[in-house]
């Protein structure tokens, strides 16, 4: 009700003078444009250095990866070259699956990890959640799973997967993580892990290297006029 009045308050004020009414969006618009284009600012630069999200928030998207990853190892499971389109984003050009470093394609897979997730019994393999790091400005996520068994063989590694993903909504649906990019590696050895990053994998880095470089250079001229006003001094 307070805000009612208020509001009501302010309404009557600028009514009743066209000019006063005026001053006040020629003063009050930018200054909300100018608080914005700060904010907004201020977020990129805090998301481009790496200045991490919300643990909470980090586990509850990290649940929903889980699924969305299911859905992939469901599907890739079939024998022969498996159609796992249904897991990846729409847009097809985004879509990437590779196997050893062979690309692939995500309508027709080969993926002995996903068969031996579903072989039943001891003849099973298991999967194991690693690394995983959700987006700052969480839209994208990254993740590593390793995949170890049959319990026959000694638990032994298989492979890894490393997959990164992107949250989506298409024709009015609700939005949900879908694949973008498979990385299936055979063999113990694990891929890079997981690193912080804003919009893209590879970006935070990039940016903090940008920023010691460019504090490199401010430092290299504030050097060199500290050296010429010395010069200039002593030939005084």
């Amino acid at each position: 009700m307070r805000r009612f009045v208020v509001g009501l308050t302010m309404l009557a004020g600028l009514s009743g003078s066209s000019q006063a009414g005026a001053q006040y969006s020629v003063t009050f618009i930018p200054s909300v444009i100018g608080a914005t284009v700060a904010s907004m600012a201020a977020y990129e630069e805090a998301c481009q250095s790496g200045k991490g999200g919300k643990e909470k928030v980090t586990e509850r998207e990290r649940a929903k990866v889980d699924l969305a990853f299911k859905v992939y190892l469901e599907r890739a499971a079939a024998a022969g070259a498996a159609d796992t389109t249904p897991a990846y984003t729409k847009k097809v050009k985004l879509q990437s699956w590779s196997r050893d470093g062979s690309a692939g394609a995500a309508g027709a897979v080969d993926d002995p990890l996903a068969r031996a997730l579903a072989a039943a019994g001891t003849a099973g393999a298991s999967l194991h959640a690693e690394g995983f790091i959700l987006s700052g400005d969480r839209t994208a996520a990254l993740g590593t799973w390793r995949v170890t068994g049959p319990a026959a063989n000694g638990d032994a590694t298989l492979g890894w997967y490393k997959v990164l993903f992107r949250y989506e909504y298409f024709a009015g649906g609700p939005m949900e993580w879908k694949l973008q990019r498979l990385e299936l590696t055979s063999g113990a050895t694990a891929p890079a892990a997981p690193a912080t990053f804003c919009h893209t994998p590879g970006d935070v880095q990039a940016y903090l290297a940008a920023a010691e470089q460019a504090k490199a250079r401010r430092a290299q001229r504030k050097a060199e006029r500290e050296a010429r006003q010395a010069a200039e001094a002593a030939g005084r």
